[in-house]
């Protein structure tokens, strides 16, 4: 181990002094060689000209790719104060639904009532049979209330026994139900058979072939330009236009011609 050590210790000592000839010789030899300092001066100068140039491409590269950084995000904050902005104003227009709902809510139990006071005073009107001829009698405020408060169901359905009445096509009431989506059995019978107790048609018996034999004449004037209307209006609230497309298929099945 000790002799180790010994050969560890020349080992140093003599690359030492043969570093130390090195730079002596290369002092002593090239110190005045102007050429060699020039070649060196002329290397740096390049090398440096070449770091340069890398720094100014990864200083251009680096801000293109920050700016494009800085534009999305940007963008992103446009579009999310954009949204906020739609938002509110949704939340704005659902509040003020909202407080109008108790009003819309009180109007349709005020039309219930009246709905209800209008049958009830043209209860003694109602027949156990169907009328022989329509009532061309009906007072004027009668056949306001009558459209007013009458559902579009029941329009539609009192729509088609007009068009029944006018060109002479019999239906059944189920053959009519499955023409329309709009229309329920139970309930276009129901109202067909108030409107037909009140007199504002006649029909031939209770049978389930209905064939109508007169119709009010100011009713039958009115009624289609009535259930247009409630079209017009609910195509300008959903713009599938349903109401249309029902009314297409009652005047489709009934003959009636555009």
């Amino acid at each position: 181990m000790k002799e180790n050590g010994i050969n560890r210790l020349h080992f140093f000592y003599i690359v030492g002094i043969l570093i130390a000839i090195i730079i002596c010789l290369l002092t002593f030899d090239f110190g005045n060689n102007q050429n060699l300092l020039a070649y060196l001066s002329f290397a740096l100068t390049v090398t440096s000209l070449f770091l340069s140039l890398l720094a100014i491409i990864y200083a251009y590269y680096s801000n293109s790719s920050f700016s494009d950084t800085i534009s999305t995000l940007n963008k992103s904050s446009n579009d999310i104060a954009s949204n906020s902005k739609n938002l509110e104003e949704i939340t704005k227009q659902l509040d003020l639904k909202f407080e109008k709902l108790p009003q819309l809510i009180k109007a349709i139990e005020e039309k219930v009532d009246m709905t209800n006071a209008f049958l009830a005073n043209q209860y003694e009107r109602n027949n156990t049979a169907p009328n022989a001829q329509p009532d061309e009698n009906l007072p004027q405020t009668f056949i306001d209330n009558f459209f007013t408060y009458s559902s579009t169901m029941g329009l539609y359905a009192l729509y088609a026994v007009y068009l029944n009445y006018k060109n002479k096509k019999t239906f059944t009431l189920k053959a009519l139900n499955e023409v329309s989506d709009l229309l329920v059995l139970e309930y276009t019978r129901g109202f067909l058979t108030s409107a037909s107790s009140f007199g504002v048609f006649s029909r031939v018996d209770y049978s389930e072939t209905w064939t109508i034999t007169g119709f009010n004449n100011e009713i039958g004037q009115r009624i289609k330009a009535i259930v247009y209307e409630r079209a017009k209006v609910d195509k300008e609230e959903d713009s599938k236009g349903f109401l249309y497309s029902q009314i297409d298929r009652i005047e489709k099945y009934l003959g009636e011609e555009k």
